[in-house]
């Protein structure tokens, strides 16, 4: 990424009369001289106004016109933003929130500040991860000046920011009374957009509390109402991915759990068609992510980690932080069989705790990773991490892949000793009866078919 850059080049001062060349007329103060530049950049090289708007706003800035500083600084992270450049872009928000505080006018504060918040949101996500301090603060910052000024929109997008701080704390129930809140705020401001983005989040906390039937029903509702000219604009807006992406990859994660595999199928392939065509590296990353974990609940060890290994060089490449570690354990557990689980195992080790740390899926890397564990004969080790996940849940038998952890767990205590064997049976039972509540099909089969191996093992034994 190219460094920011704070001043012009030495052949437009120079033909300007930068401070300190002989050109400038000894009666300007600095102040005086930054405004010409400015002024002069904005009208005899309208080009590099264009194309490098932090160095208007440096020179506006420098001149105490802090709105217009304002207007160049947001200008600058829009592009950065729209080039997938979220650290640059964070850089340029941040520095347009400290111009924001020296504006004297109370109204012209409030408002520039709420501006900036709103737009660092989403870039720290992407950057920083769902869960970061940064990211919480920003929103709530936010939603208060949002309320202060009764600007219902914005108040809207700050308590989105909320919505998505609730869900990465698997406060899911309060994740779900926020998205439905977010609907009626929508429906108030009568914003179409704003209306697909809170059901954007209705389908996601859905999904998140292991909701079959609602993910697929929102979802639905994604679906049919994304426009990719009038919507593409919302994954910038928000949570740094195109809600039309992700009503197509979660429904296809709802359909494999509901053992629609062709379904599934189509839905994987629309939402990679649409991330590719967008260009945007983050629903990109998203759609071979969720894909891969598609892949993942139907064992197929090839293509998960090949969808995974596309995350992992996308992570890579354009700073995705979140989806690095994620990607990394879907590999290990797709190569954890024959020789490669030892190495698999030595992954879970050094990448479970990152993993964990950001985003929304922490159960479910958990479960990948006692999976892995369990293989590599480290049942201890897998049961712990599988009780770590369990203990996380915020309200009982709510979680996506939850069923599938209490399974596991099961494995793992069998694995044990056969004196675990009434606690085995009682993982199993709780995996089918969370997986029938959850309308989860594939795990309900996998739950009946380990309470089966019981009883083959009580008839034989």
């Amino acid at each position: 990424m190219a460094p920011i850059r704070a001043r012009p080049s030495a052949s437009i001062t120079d033909k300007l009369g930068a401070p300190g060349t002989t050109n400038r007329p000894p009666s300007f103060t600095g102040r005086e001289w930054h405004e010409r530049i400015a002024r002069a950049l904005e009208e005899r090289f309208p080009e590099t106004a264009a194309n490098e708007p932090e160095l208007l706003a440096h020179h506006f800035g420098a001149a105490g016109l802090g709105l217009l500083a304002c207007d160049y600084r947001m200008h600058a992270g829009d592009r950065a933003i729209s080039r997938s450049a979220y650290t640059e872009a964070i850089a340029h928000f941040s520095a347009g929130l400290n111009i924001a505080e020296t504006l004297l006018d109370a109204a012209d504060h409030k408002c520039r500040h709420l501006d900036f918040l709103l737009k660092l949101g989403p870039a720290l996500m992407v950057v920083h991860g769902m869960q970061s301090a940064e990211v919480e603060y920003a929103y709530r910052r936010a939603a208060e000046i949002g309320e202060s000024l009764g600007d219902v929109t914005a108040l809207y997008k700050a308590k989105w920011g909320l919505w998505l701080s609730a869900n990465v704390r698997h406060k899911t129930a309060l994740a779900r009374d926020r998205a439905n809140e977010l609907v009626d705020l929508a429906r108030r401001s009568n914003d179409g957009d704003l209306l697909l983005e809170a059901y954007h989040c209705g389908w996601s906390t859905a999904f998140y509390r292991g909701e079959v039937a609602a993910t697929l029903d929102l979802g639905r509702i994604g679906v049919e109402t994304y426009d990719v000219n009038r919507h593409r604009h919302l994954g910038h807006a928000f949570g740094g991915h195109d809600p039309g992406v992700c009503a197509h990859i979660m429904s296809a994660v709802s359909l494999e759990l509901s053992s629609e595999r062709e379904l599934a199928k189509e839905s994987i392939g629309r939402a990679l068609a649409l991330a590719e065509a967008l260009g945007q590296p983050n629903s990109l990353a998203r759609a071979l992510h969720h894909s891969a974990m598609c892949y993942q609940l139907v064992t197929d060890r090839e293509a998960t980690f090949g969808a995974a290994q596309r995350v992992a060089a996308l992570a890579e490449k354009f700073g995705l932080l979140p989806y690095r570690a994620g990607s990394l354990l879907l590999m290990a557990w797709a190569s954890a069989l024959g020789s490669g689980v030892a190495e698999a195992a030595q992954i879970i080790d050094s990448e479970i705790d990152k993993a964990t740390a950001a985003g929304p899926l922490p159960q479910y890397y958990l479960g990948l990773a006692g999976e892995v564990l369990l293989a590599a004969g480290r049942s201890a080790d897998g049961l712990a991490l599988l009780d770590r996940a369990i203990a996380a849940i915020d309200e009982p038998g709510v979680g996506f892949y939850l069923p599938e952890i209490y399974r596991l767990r099961g494995k793992c205590l069998l694995a044990l000793g056969r004196g675990n064997m009434d606690e085995t049976l009682q993982a199993f039972a709780a995996a089918r009866d969370i997986a029938i509540r959850q309308g989860a099909v594939i795990f309900e089969r996998h739950a009946v078919a380990s309470l089966g191996e019981i009883t083959n093992i009580r008839t034989i034994g």
